[in-house]
C-alpha cells in the first residue's frame, strides 16, 4: 500500500477557494468598469477641476511644487467641446491651489509623469484624464478593502465580500472618479481605514491615518468627531487623544516643506478659506434642505437673512443641534457598542450634507462607503441606501 495518500480538499478549503476567486472577480469587474468609464470623462467629466488638477501639476513641474500656494498656475491648452465640435482652448479662470499638502506632491507627480506621457502636456486629453484617474482608481480599491475590512470587524461570517463588491460597483463611487475625475475617493481611502482603526482601537495607526486624511483633502475634518464617539464607545479616557495629536503632528511634518518656503500659506489656502470663505452660497447643487430653499426663494446667496439670522449662521445652528442630538438617539440605542461608531458615521456625514450651506453635490460621496458598511451589519439599513445611492447618483449626473 503507498506510503502517501493524496488528500482529498474539504469543504472549507473548497470554500475558501471560491471566495478568492470571487474576490479576483469582482477586482477585475470593477477595474474593467472604471477603466471604460474613464474613457467617457473627456465629455461629460468636470472640465474646470481637471483643468485645476493638471494646471497645478504643470505649475508643480515646472516651476516647483513649493509655488503652488504662491501664485496660480499658468494658462494652459485643453480639449473643450463647444456646439458640438472638439477644439483647443484655454479657462478663463485662475486658483491658488486649495489642496493640502501632500495631494499637492500628488500634483506634482501627476504633473512629472504628463510630461513623459505627453510633452504638450494638453488638458482633458486621454492621455491626462486617464493618468489623473489612476490616483482615484487605486483609492476606490482601498475604499473597498477598507470596508470589508470594517464589516469582518463589527460582524462575523463572509460578509466581507458582499461589501468589498458592494463599495466597489456603487454607481455614485465609479461615476465620481472615473468619469468625473474626482479626488473624493482620495479621502474616503484613508477615511475607512481610520475608522477601522478606530473600530479596532488601535490610537496611533488612526491617528497616523487621519494625519494623511488631512493631507489630502480639507473635508478630513468631517471625520474627526468620530474620535469622541471612539472615546465614550471604549472608555479608554484621555488615550485615544494621543492620535488626534499625532495627526495634527504628521500633517505639520507634510506641510514642513511648504512652511519653511511661505509660512502658513497652504493652511490659509487649503483650510480657511475652504472653510470659512469659499462659496458663500446656499447650496452647489446639493439635494438638501438648501436646494428646496433655492427652489422655492431662487437665490442661492448664504448671507441672504432668514428670521432675522443669515441663511449661512441657519445652516450651522441646525449642524450644531442635529450632532449632539444624534449622539443621543445612538447612546439610547446602541450604547457602547462598538457598532454605534460607524452609525454615527453614516449619519453625521448625512448630515453634513444635508443642513449647512455651501455644500457640493459630490459630498454625499462622502457617506456612501459607511452606510454600505452599516448596511452589512444591519439589514434594515438596505431600505434607505437604496434611495441614498439613487439620490447620489442623479446628484452627480446633473450635466448629462
Amino acid at each position: 500500500m503507498s506510503a502517501a495518500v493524496a488528500r482529498a480538499p474539504g469543504p472549507q478549503s473548497a470554500t475558501s477557494r471560491v471566495l478568492k476567486r470571487g474576490w479576483i472577480l469582482a477586482a477585475v469587474i470593477g477595474l474593467s468598469i472604471r477603466l471604460v468609464a474613464v474613457s467617457y470623462s473627456q465629455r461629460y467629466g468636470h472640465y474646470g477641476d481637471h483643468d485645476d488638477f493638471i494646471r497645478w501639476g504643470i505649475q508643480a513641474t515646472d516651476r516647483g511644487v513649493l509655488t503652488l500656494y504662491d501664485e496660480p498656475p499658468p494658462p494652459w491648452n485643453g480639449w473643450r467641446l463647444n456646439n458640438g465640435r472638439w477644439g483647443l482652448g484655454r479657462r478663463p479662470i485662475d486658483r491658488i491651489c486649495n489642496y493640502p499638502p501632500l495631494s499637492a506632491y500628488l500634483f506634482w507627480a501627476n504633473g512629472a509623469l504628463l510630461k513623459l506621457i505627453d510633452p504638450a502636456r494638453l488638458i482633458n486629453s486621454s492621455a491626462s484624464r486617464y493618468l489623473f484617474a489612476v490616483w482615484g482608481l487605486i483609492a476606490d480599491f482601498a475604499v473597498a478593502g477598507g470596508v470589508a475590512a470594517i464589516v469582518q470587524t463589527l460582524r462575523s461570517g463572509k460578509s466581507s465580500l458582499p461589501a468589498f463588491v458592494a463599495t466597489l460597483l456603487a454607481p455614485p463611487l465609479i461615476w465620481d472618479s472615473a468619469v468625473w475625475g474626482q479626488t473624493d475617493s482620495w479621502l474616503l481611502a484613508p477615511a475607512v481605514w481610520c475608522v477601522w482603526a478606530l473600530l479596532r482601537q488601535r490610537w496611533l495607526l488612526a491617528g497616523v491615518i487621519g494625519g494623511v486624511m488631512l493631507g489630502l483633502k480639507t473635508q478630513a475634518v468631517l471625520i474627526f468627531p468620530a474620535w469622541l464617539v471612539a472615546m465614550a464607545v471604549h472608555r479608554k479616557g484621555l488615550r485615544p487623544l494621543i492620535g488626534i495629536a499625532g495627526a495634527f503632528l504628521l500633517l505639520n511634518v507634510l506641510a514642513l516643506p511648504f512652511t519653511m518656503h511661505g509660512g502658513l500659506a497652504w493652511w490659509r489656502e487649503s483650510y480657511t478659506y475652504n472653510l470659512l470663505h469659499a462659496y458663500k452660497y446656499t447650496t452647489l447643487k446639493a439635494f438638501n434642505i438648501w436646494y428646496v430653499d433655492l427652489l422655492l426663494s431662487e437665490n442661492r446667496d448664504a448671507s441672504v437673512k432668514l428670521l432675522g439670522l443669515e441663511k449661512d449662521l441657519w445652516g450651522k445652528l441646525l449642524l450644531a443641534a442635529a450632532l449632539p442630538g444624534m449622539a443621543i438617539v445612538l447612546w439610547r440605542r446602541c450604547g457602547r457598542q462598538p457598532r454605534a461608531l460607524l452609525y454615527w458615521t453614516v449619519l453625521s456625514l448625512l448630515a453634513f450634507v444635508t443642513l449647512p450651506t455651501r455644500v457640493h453635490e459630490r459630498y454625499v460621496v462622502l457617506a456612501i462607503p459607511f452606510a454600505i458598511a452599516a448596511a452589512m451589519v444591519r439589514v434594515r439599513v438596505w431600505w434607505g441606501l437604496g434611495p441614498l445611492l439613487l439620490a447620489a447618483t442623479f446628484q452627480l449626473a446633473w450635466n448629462l
